[in-house]
């Protein structure tokens, strides 16, 4: 039977209390320059010779040095959108502010009305072109026509504005 190396044994569970810089890697998952690093930042306990480190206190060092690093990882990343949340509230009342944004349900009050006036307006046409019946229904069912083909489309418009999705986008892309 060959005989085992150190690195070998340690894997199998015979641990020296001191380990070399070959054996800690070995047993961290990490290269040799990266342990020279951990001993340098005093993550890994050094033992008395260059280059060997008092295994458990080191391994255990090792892991406590992970976990505070994914903890300030995960802190940064939560504080990261809390700032990124944070501006964007402070950009919409901004732009509430100086009127580049305005609420939905006040925009939409607002046109309807509009679109009323207009359309009343339109009514009100026919009576004031004409005093003769014949051509005033004439006018009217033009308007009437009209009034309707409009109501329509300002409601497809009404429609994009409260989804976001234009209707004639959607229908041309059910043709296609």
């Amino acid at each position: 039977m060959a005989k085992k190396t150190k690195a070998e044994t340690a894997r199998t569970g015979n641990i020296a209390p001191v380990v070399n810089r070959t054996e800690m890697a070995i047993h961290l998952g990490v290269t040799i320059q990266w342990i020279g690093k951990l001993a340098e930042e005093g993550v890994l306990i050094r033992a008395d010779g260059r280059g060997k480190f008092q295994f458990s206190e080191s391994v255990q060092s090792f892991i406590r040095h992970k976990t505070a690093s994914i903890e300030r990882q995960s802190q940064s990343t939560s504080a990261d959108a809390l700032r990124d949340q944070r501006a964007h509230e402070i950009s919409i009342k901004i732009a509430r502010q100086e009127r580049d944004l305005i609420p939905l349900d006040d925009a939409m009050a607002v046109t309807e009305k509009l679109v009323g006036i207009f359309l009343e307006s339109i009514s009100g046409l026919p009576a004031r072109m004409t005093r003769v019946p014949r051509e005033r229904q004439r006018f009217e069912a033009i308007c009437d026509e009209e009034r309707l083909r409009l109501s329509d489309r300002f409601g497809e418009l009404a429609k994009t504005v409260r989804t976001g999705i234009d209707s004639s986008e959607t229908l041309s892309e059910d043709n296609a």
